[in-house]
């Protein structure tokens, strides 16, 4: 797979993921419909930093191997604005403390910031990185 294509995929992965994510959070949170939204959202990160760090890779030639390595990586190379820098970092707290979560108030606090802040800054990064990727076809 050439590294074009590479970036395509995840690209197209990372899109369908917030899709879901933004259909999940449009129902109100039910138990059940928060923990989907918090599996879609941690899926959704997932996709997110991995398509950072091959973005990283294939046009600034910085390899990071971490969740906390691409955010880092992606503000110092203007993929994530100055002003949301620490909301990345509360959504990569969220993503730590989704996965191991059994309090139900903590859960519709992280459902309410997914659907509050998490999901507008993962569909502008994606933007951003689409634009580039675009720029450079």
């Amino acid at each position: 797979m050439s590294t074009s294509e590479k970036t395509k995929l995840s690209l197209k992965k990372l899109a369908n993921a917030i899709a879901r994510l933004e259909e999940a959070v449009s129902s109100p949170p039910s138990p059940l419909q928060s923990d989907a939204v918090l599996q879609r959202f941690e899926f959704t990160f997932e996709l997110c930093w991995k398509t950072l760090r091959i973005h990283l890779s294939e046009n600034e030639g910085i390899e990071v191997s971490s969740p906390k390595g691409s955010l880092k990586e992606a503000f110092r190379q203007g993929l994530i604005e100055e002003t949301e820098e620490q909301p990345f970092v509360q959504m990569l707290q969220d993503r730590n403390l989704s996965t191991h979560i059994y309090d139900e108030i903590e859960t519709i606090e992280i459902f309410k910031r997914v659907s509050s802040r998490h999901l507008p800054l993962l569909k502008k990064l994606l933007s951003r990185i689409q634009a580039i990727s675009a720029g450079e076809s």
